[in-house]
C-alpha cells in the first residue's frame, strides 16, 4: 500500500508519493521496504509524469522497468490521455509476448478467486440450512440430497450474479479471450479444487466466472496507475486516473477511474488523494469514507431500533395493519438514511472541498509542493502510531509540473550519492 497527492491548479501540479512497498503473500503482509519508487517522469518530449500504487508488479516484471521502457519510445504526446492510453497499449504488448505459461498462470489465479467467492457463498447457504436441525429430514423426504445440493448452487449462483451485474463494466486494450481458451482455464480450477460444484452447474459457475472477468470487480487487486501533465497541444494541466487489472491472454483490462482536465471554464483546482487516502481527506473534507459508511450504518441501527420500539407500543386491528405499519418506517428509515449519506455527508464534504479548492486556485507552485508533501506526511504518521505494518513511510518523493519549467523535483531520493556518480548525472543530461 501506499499514500499518493496529486494538487493540480493553472500555473501546474504537485504530485507526492511516499516510498513504502508491502511485500505480501496471499492476505498476508510479510515485509515493508521504504524504498520503492513510485513516481516517473514518463516522456521526454513533454513534462509528463506517471504515478503507480497498489500492485507494482505486471505479468511478473516490476512496473518502474517497464514504465521506463517506455519512456524511451516515440508515442503520441498531443494530450496527457493519449499519452496515457499509449502507455495502456505498451503494457499490452508487453502482455502479448509474454509465455504463454504467464498468461495461464494469471488466469489461472483470477479465476480461482472468483471460484472461491462462489464456494464461499454456497457453503454458507448449506451453513444456514443445517443450523435448522429440521430442514434436512423434512427436505430430503421430498427430494435426494444431491439434487437439494444442486438446488442451493443454483440460488448462490443466481445471487453472485445479481451483485455482477452492479459492478462497473471493465475496458479492453486487445481482444477479450476466446470463451474456449478461458473455458480450458477454468474447467482446470474446477477440477483442481478440493470442493468442485455439482456438475449439474458446472456451466453455470463457468459462465458466472467469465461474467465476472469481464467486470471492474472489487475482488481483483489492480494497479492504480495516474498520468498527469501536460500535453503539447494543452494549456493547462490534465490528470487521469486508471485501475489496471491483470491482462487475460494478452488483452490489458482496465478501468478509467477518472479524467480531470483543469480549465478556463471547467474545474480551476482539485486536490486528490489515492491508495491509504483517509488522513488526507479527513483533513481536507472533515470526514472519509470510512467515517462516513460508520455514521450512515450507526444511524440506521438507531433509527430502526426506535422504529421497532414503536411498532412494539401500537395495537393493530390484524396483522395486515402492523406489516403496513412496519413498511411504512422502513421506507422512512430508507428515506432517512438516504438523505444523510447525500443531502448531509455528501454536503459537507463538497463544501469542505470547495473551500480548500478556492485556496488551492491561487497557490504558487512552491505551496502546492509543500501541501502535497504534507497530506503524504500526514498519512505516514497515522500509520507510524498505529498498530500493525507501517504501510505508509520513507521518503516522500516530490515533483512539480508546469508549462513553462516541465517537471522539476522538488525532493527525490537516490540508493547512491551525487557525488560519487558524476558520470551516471552526466549520461543523463547527454541523453536529453
Amino acid at each position: 500500500m501506499t499514500a499518493e497527492v496529486a494538487i493540480l491548479n493553472k500555473l501546474g501540479i504537485a504530485l507526492a508519493a511516499d516510498s513504502a512497498v508491502t511485500i505480501s503473500e496471499g492476505t498476508n503482509n510479510r515485509k515493508v521496504f521504504n524504498t520503492a519508487d513510485k513516481l516517473f517522469e514518463l516522456s521526454q518530449a513533454q513534462p509528463i509524469a506517471c504515478m503507480v500504487f497498489s500492485n507494482l508488479q505486471f505479468m511478473q516484471a516490476p512496473l518502474q522497468v517497464l514504465i521506463k521502457e517506455f519512456r524511451r519510445t516515440k508515442y503520441p504526446t498531443g494530450t496527457v490521455e493519449q499519452a496515457a492510453s499509449a502507455l495502456l497499449k505498451h503494457l499490452t504488448r508487453y502482455a502479448k509476448d509474454s509465455d504463454e505459461q504467464i498468461k495461464r498462470g494469471i488466469a489461472y489465479g483470477s479465476a480461482l478467486e472468483f471460484y472461491r467467492v462462489i464456494l464461499g457463498r454456497a457453503n454458507h447457504l448449506l451453513e444456514r440450512r443445517l443450523a435448522d436441525p429440521t430442514w434436512l429430514l423434512e427436505a430430503t423426504k421430498k427430494k435426494p440430497f444431491l439434487e437439494i445440493i444442486s438446488e442451493l448452487w443454483e440460488v448462490a449462483v443466481s445471487a453472485l450474479e445479481r451483485v455482477t451485474e452492479q459492478w462497473p463494466d471493465a475496458e479492453f486494450v486487445g481482444d477479450f479471450p476466446a470463451n474456449d481458451w478461458l473455458n480450458g482455464i477454468i474447467h482446470q480450477v474446477l477440477t483442481d479444487a478440493e470442493q468442485s460444484p455439482p456438475d449439474d452447474r458446472l456451466d453455470d459457475v463457468t459462465s458466472l466466472i467469465i461474467k465476472m472477468m469481464r467486470k471492474a470487480t472489487p475482488l481483483e487487486s489492480s494497479t492504480g496507475v495516474v498520468v498527469a501533465g501536460y500535453g503539447e497541444k494543452e494549456l493547462f494541466p490534465t490528470l487521469v486516473h486508471y485501475d489496471v487489472f491483470s491482462p487475460l491472454a494478452g488483452a490489458l483490462k482496465f478501468r478509467k477511474i477518472e479524467v480531470v482536465d483543469i480549465a478556463r471554464n471547467g474545474p480551476r483546482a482539485r486536490v486528490m488523494a489515492f491508495a491509504q487516502r483517509e488522513m488526507a481527506e479527513r483533513f481536507l473534507f472533515g470526514l472519509d469514507v470510512q467515517i462516513k459508511d460508520k455514521i450512515v450504518r450507526f444511524c440506521r441501527q438507531a433509527v430502526s431500533a426506535i422504529g421497532d420500539l414503536a411498532q412494539s407500543l401500537v395495537t393493530f386491528g390484524n396483522d395486515a395493519e402492523s406489516e403496513a405499519f412496519r413498511n411504512s418506517l422502513k421506507t422512512a428509515e430508507d428515506s432517512f438514511a438516504s438523505d444523510l449519506e447525500t443531502l448531509g455527508m455528501d454536503t459537507i464534504r463538497n463544501e469542505s472541498q470547495r473551500a480548500v479548492e478556492d485556496m488551492v486556485e491561487f497557490m504558487p507552485k512552491q505551496d502546492l509542493a509543500e501541501f502535497a508533501e504534507a497530506l503524504v506526511n500526514l498519512s505516514s504518521v497515522q500509520r507510524r502510531v498505529h498498530s500493525g505494518f507501517e504501510t505508509v513511510g520513507g521518503p516522500i518523493d516530490v515533483a512539480v509540473i508546469s508549462k513553462s519549467e516541465g517537471l522539476v523535483w522538488v525532493k527525490r531520493k537516490h540508493y547512491f550519492p551525487h557525488e560519487l556518480n558524476t558520470r551516471f548525472f552526466n549520461r543523463i543530461a547527454e541523453a536529453k
